[in-house]
C-alpha cells in the first residue's frame, strides 16, 4: 500500500497493507494519490460561428468547441443534437444555451438557402412543347 505522510514532509512510501490501514486509521498517514493518474480539469468553451464565405461556397453557422486543456477543438455545422466532445476522459453534450441560440440561425440560413418548390405548370414550361405531347 502507498502511503503519503499527513505533513507532506517525506515522499511517498510502500507499506503492507495491514501496516497501512493502521497508520490511515491513526492519522499519521493518508493513502497516496499520484496527482498524474487525475482527469485533467476540462476547459471547455463552446461557441457559434455565423454563416461566412469561403472557398468560394457560403458555409452555414455551426457549434464551435475547444479545451484549453487539450488544446482539441473543432466547429459542427447542421445536426448537432446527438454530438459530444470526448476529450481530456470526459464527454460533453451540446450546452442547452448554446442549442437556444443556433438554433435561429440554423433555420434562418437553411430555410433561405433551399430554392421554393415549383408547381407543375412551371415545371412544364421548361419543357417544348412537343415533347410533352404524346
Amino acid at each position: 500500500m502507498r502511503l503519503q505522510d499527513k505533513e507532506h514532509r517525506h515522499p511517498p512510501f510502500d507499506v503492507a497493507p495491514g501496516l497501512g490501514h493502521m497508520l490511515v486509521k491513526l492519522g499519521v498517514a493518508e493513502p497516496f494519490v499520484n496527482p498524474k493518474s487525475l482527469p485533467k480539469s476540462a476547459n471547455t468553451r463552446w461557441g457559434i460561428t455565423e454563416p461566412r464565405l469561403a472557398a468560394g461556397q457560403t458555409v452555414g453557422p455551426g457549434v464551435s468547441y475547444s479545451c484549453g486543456s487539450c488544446l482539441q477543438s473543432g466547429v459542427i455545422g447542421g445536426t448537432y443534437a446527438s454530438f459530444k466532445f470526448c476529450h481530456c476522459g470526459i464527454c460533453e453534450p451540446v450546452p442547452e444555451h448554446i442549442k437556444t441560440a443556433f438554433r435561429p440561425l440554423a433555420v434562418k440560413f437553411y430555410v433561405t438557402q433551399e430554392p421554393a418548390p415549383r408547381s407543375l405548370r412551371d415545371k412544364a414550361a421548361d419543357y417544348p412543347a412537343h415533347a410533352l405531347a404524346r
